[in-house]
């Protein structure tokens, strides 16, 4: 209904959550008519490349970032909040300000920090404390699942807290993984 209401008619792929904020923030940025044109790709494929979509849009707010540099940050936070006990973790704004600098190697400035502020798949946890925490726990295992990627590309930039990871990767992290290292190490 909610969807029939904003103009779309087309069955949605069966791995998209029906939650209606993420339907809303989809179609509102012009990327569930993308996901619906590849609705019958493997979930792990497909939220690699939702992920891919809705940081290329965040981006598109700051002229010196790209898609990827958001999602990096992002990967860099997923990854950090698998030493928590929690298991959407818990990001303060230091946290994302040094996940910022760690990818860029930069201070965030005017223009970022807005970026920052409203990254995509984090909701405010406590405002008295200005931390936020993962709402989505299949964006938040595909972002993880990134981040491991990367490691395996480069084993000698050691993701920040490697040794202490409480929480493992679910299936759609591992898909985007296998991904990841297939497509990068095809062997001839």
């Amino acid at each position: 209904e909610f969807l029939s209401a904003h103009g779309f008619a087309a069955e949605l792929p069966a791995w998209l959550p029906r939650r209606p904020l993420l339907l809303a923030y989809l179609a509102v940025k012009g990327i569930l008519a993308q996901i619906l044109t590849g609705a019958d790709e493997e979930p792990g494929v497909a939220w690699d490349a939702l992920m891919n979509m809705v940081c290329r849009r965040e981006a598109e707010i700051h002229s010196t970032l790209d898609g990827g540099t958001v999602r990096a940050v992002l990967e860099m936070l997923a990854s950090t909040t698998r030493a928590q006990a929690s298991e959407h973790g818990v990001i303060t704004g230091d946290d994302i300000a040094k996940a910022f600098r760690s990818i860029t190697g930069a201070e965030p400035d005017a223009l970022a920090r807005p970026l920052l502020n409203r990254l995509p798949g984090i909701g405010v946890l406590d405002p008295q404390k200005g931390t936020r925490t993962f709402i989505d726990v299949q964006m938040l295992d595909v972002l993880r699942g990134g981040d491991v990627a990367k490691y395996i590309d480069s084993p000698w930039s050691v993701p920040p807290s490697i040794l202490n990871w409480q929480h493992g990767l679910g299936p759609l992290g591992i898909a985007v993984v296998a991904r990841g290292v297939t497509a990068r190490h095809k062997v001839q």
